[in-house]
């Protein structure tokens, strides 16, 4: 995937209402991008392509001049996002390739992962598609080297899996932003998930270096079959991680509805 080819082709839009709706779009979904990375984390043999978050960087002595750049291996405390910047600078001094930098949910300009060659989300480069004469988006497209459903230039937020999976028609992960449908891959290891939970009770609420519980992880992650198991087994809804977050302020941070409701009929506050 060619992140840093692409960039004089995203990185200077012009800042209109269609930008910032598509700003807004990205935050509003986030939960969905982590997720994804969320599962990847636990993967053997990895599954995304790519996965990456778009920001406005800035010289601190020249904030007038702004790059719109994207960061990759990503991670999420549930304050605060990190990763690695992907591209390379066209005229920022201060950044480079590989930089490590920090940002909070309301900086998200964009987001966008791919699994075989087919991208999801992408606001901002949907939006820019759009604009496009077809030629000028076919050789957008293959600059990044993915499929970005040039049918109809809308954002696509889940692979299709969740289509099969539950027999639901593709519009509804078009249009509505809130639909919370069980990730396939929560789906195939449930079982084996809830046998696993039920021989080894005693260690659900070890934490990790951070304060973190499995039921933390799956709560961030939006994994209702997850946290229910856990939830039976006795793991424990009161434990904060060392940012003082319970599961159930990590499931409100990301707007996991469901298991927020999980959550607090479990007796979390």
């Amino acid at each position: 995937m060619n992140i840093d080819g692409i960039l004089p082709a995203i990185s200077r839009p012009k800042v209109d209402s269609k930008i910032l709706e598509a700003s807004r779009n990205a935050r509003n979904t986030f939960r969905f991008f982590w997720r994804e990375v969320a599962w990847e984390k636990k993967r053997i043999v990895p599954g995304l392509d790519l996965a990456c978050i778009k920001l406005s960087f800035c010289d601190l002595d020249s904030p007038e001049q702004i790059e719109h750049m994207w960061i990759s291996d990503i991670g999420f405390d549930g304050k605060t996002i990190k990763g690695k910047l992907a591209n390379q600078p066209g005229h920022l001094k201060t950044f480079e390739r590989g930089q490590e930098v920090k940002t909070s949910l309301d900086q998200i300009e964009d987001w966008l992962f791919a699994i075989d060659g087919r991208a999801y989300g992408g606001f901002s480069i949907q939006m820019i598609r759009s604009q496009m004469s077809p030629n000028a988006r076919r050789k957008h497209d293959t600059c990044w080297g993915l499929d970005f459903d040039t049918e109809n230039d809308k954002n696509l937020l889940f692979p299709g899996d969740y289509l099969r999976k539950k027999g639901l028609p593709e519009s509804i992960f078009r249009e509505d932003h809130g639909s919370e449908v069980d990730h396939p891959m929560s789906i195939a290891v449930e079982a084996k998930f809830a046998d696993i939970l039920s021989q080894y009770r005693d260690h659900l609420d070890i934490q990790d270096n951070n304060g973190w519980t499995m039921l933390h992880h799956e709560a961030l992650a939006g994994n209702r079959i997850g946290v229910g198991h856990l939830l039976a087994n006795g793991a424990d809804k009161s434990i904060e991680t060392h940012l003082g977050m319970t599961a159930l302020d990590l499931a409100e941070t990301l707007g996991w509805e469901s298991v927020v409701s999980q959550l607090t009929r479990h007796g979390a506050d």
